[in-house]
């Protein structure tokens, strides 16, 4: 069976001086405000994230620098066959005559498509020069070609279609030779560091290295040369996607192009990896602990519905209906995970990270996420990534774990303070106990406020 183990090695970036993270079925970093909890979440999530979206968002970054010779094009071609009309900005922005599918194409194809298209325009254009409209069509093209792309056409003052096609075929050539490259390599570093959802990749120093089963998938090192390298991203056969829960305040994911979007990552919305479930999330998981049973009776018409405006409602048991938004927090943080689950997004293939899950719950509610957070690896085969500084989640998610599944499916890594502003993480295993120890300075700080 293919080792699909995923193992994130960070150095000297941000708040961490050294961490390295193998996810477990259930993984949960732990330590103070401000030592990298957070940072080490987000890494995961982006390079998993950006890993499944490489392919498109690499031919839509090359598309729109194709975008600006063709769309000058296109506009050449439609005063051409509309003399002396003005289109509209929302016509000229909804119009593509020519619309290269880069990813299932030959390189020569392409070119051979896009020189057909721009002849329709330049040819027509030269052999109907009496016309005065083509006249000031092709002007108005030819300035605008310089103003964009001033470095090819500075040396030409009048140039004739027949240049400005030739010039245009060398530059349409350059983008896809540069992007036929990129896509082979996946290694078009320029493409990725330059992706705003990869700003956690933005490396003013530090080393980043994500490996699965040994192998590395993605890595960057900014060192003392101040050059950046960049190995190729190889494609994730284990865990494909990550779905982040920052906290319930956020906004709730909305319903768009057949998936959930979270509109706070950046990245495209994330299909169902199944079929859709009307059955709640809460009426599916089950177990042996009769506590949970019940609490999920309670909650089992807890669910979320996008109405026509897309907004996600709470029905209570008593049949009344709540805008989710105006709920308290608990109720939130269950309808998020219902969410995912109802849309079939929650699977083997997911990466499930939760980031202070404790924030805003009384400690029973605490407690209570803590077993469902366990029963989605147990019935869903989820993989989980939870930050905290709750000992409350903490021991739930060690004891739960221990009960459900077995407590060498769990892995705990505790932040520790190597200097001012700066941790490593340390692997305890399934052990807790440096995790307290740690967390006991607060309770010996009140101690010390005690009277005599």
């Amino acid at each position: 069976m293919t080792d699909t183990t995923l193992q994130l090695a960070v150095e000297r970036f941000r708040a961490i001086s050294k961490a390295n993270i193998c996810l477990d079925e259930i993984t949960v970093l732990a330590g103070v405000n401000a030592s990298g909890k957070s940072t080490l979440a987000h890494l995961f999530h982006s390079l998993i994230n950006l890993n499944a979206v490489y392919p498109t968002s690499l031919e839509k970054y090359f598309w729109d620098k194709l975008s600006r010779m063709i769309d000058a094009v296109e506009e050449l071609k439609w005063q051409i066959d509309h003399p002396g009309e003005i289109r509209s900005s929302i016509a000229r922005y909804n119009e593509h005559i020519f619309q290269p599918q880069l990813h299932v194409k030959s390189f020569e194809t392409l070119l051979q498509e896009f020189d057909r298209f721009q002849a329709e325009s330049l040819d027509l254009c030269q052999s109907r020069t009496s016309s005065d409209d083509v006249r000031r069509a092709y002007s108005a093209f030819v300035r605008e070609l310089k103003s964009d792309f001033e470095s090819a056409f500075k040396d030409l003052e009048q140039p004739d279609p027949a240049q400005i096609k030739a010039l245009i075929s060398t530059k349409v050539r350059e983008v896809l030779e540069e992007y036929v490259e990129a896509r082979t390599s996946r290694s078009y570093a320029a493409f990725l560091h330059g992706d705003s959802r990869s700003r956690f990749l933005l490396l003013e120093n530090g080393k980043i290295s994500l490996a699965e089963g040994g192998s590395v998938v993605y890595a960057t090192d900014f060192g003392s040369s101040d050059v950046m390298v960049t190995s190729p991203l190889k494609p994730l056969y284990g865990v494909t996607r990550s779905v982040y829960i920052e906290s319930p305040w956020m906004s709730m994911p909305i319903v768009r192009e057949g998936g959930l979007l979270d509109l706070h990552d950046g990245f495209p919305a994330l299909k169902r990896a199944g079929r859709e479930s009307e059955e709640s999330l809460f009426s599916v998981l089950s177990g042996r602990l009769e506590s949970v049973e019940k609490k999920m009776d309670a909650l089992d018409r807890i669910f979320a519905v996008a109405t026509s405006d897309f907004k996600w409602m709470y029905r209570r048991n008593d049949g009344k209906s709540f805008d989710l938004e105006a709920c308290a927090t608990g109720i939130r943080s269950l309808a998020i995970l219902n969410a995912y689950y109802q849309w079939g997004i929650l699977d083997s293939k997911t990466l499930l990270i939760v980031d202070e899950p404790e924030a805003h719950l009384h400690p029973q509610w605490i407690v209570e996420y803590a077993k469902i957070l366990v029963k989605l690896v147990k019935k869903l085969n989820v993989r989980l990534l939870i930050t905290t500084h709750s000992p409350y989640m903490i021991r739930a998610l060690r004891n739960v774990s221990a009960a459900e599944l077995t407590q060498s499916k769990i892995a705990f890594y505790l932040a520790e303070q190597d200097k001012d502003y700066q941790f490593s993480y340390r692997a305890t295993g399934t052990d807790i106990a440096p995790i307290f120890k740690a967390f006991n300075v607060a309770l010996d700080e009140i101690a010390s406020y005690q009277e005599d």
